[in-house]
């Protein structure tokens, strides 16, 4: 019987998409991933990241969401939300849904790891 072989393509889309994930998360009070096979699998291309680039990626990132977010973090802090997370299938952009009572909080990474915030009230 041949076995099939599945090569994970490991990408800064992946990659900051968890860190997004977890540094955002970390404003709310709880949050927490709709799907917990999404949130390991996105874990899983982080944690192949060597430990230099992860720290790196982290601050970079962490530096634009405080300058984003601080003036919201009373709020949150206060808040619980839910995470959605969506990938398009030609693998272009993930989205997460940071979903709360009273607003959404989407975040969009392209396939080079950027990412713009959204607000929806």
């Amino acid at each position: 019987m041949a076995m099939k072989t599945t090569i994970k393509k490991n990408t800064k889309m992946q990659q900051n998409t968890y860190i997004l994930y977890m540094m955002i998360g970390s404003f709310f009070h709880v949050c927490k991933c709709k799907s917990k096979v999404v949130e390991r699998q996105l874990f899983l291309y982080y944690k192949d990241m060597p430990v230099g680039k992860q720290e790196k990626a982290e601050e970079e990132i962490l530096k634009k969401l405080d300058c984003i977010l601080g003036m919201y973090e009373q709020e949150m802090s206060q808040t619980e939300c839910i995470v959605k997370i969506r990938r398009d299938q030609e693998d272009r952009y993930c989205r997460l849904f940071f979903l709360t009572d009273t607003y959404e909080l989407v975040v969009d990474v392209d396939e080079k790891g950027v990412f713009s915030l959204k607000w929806k009230w």
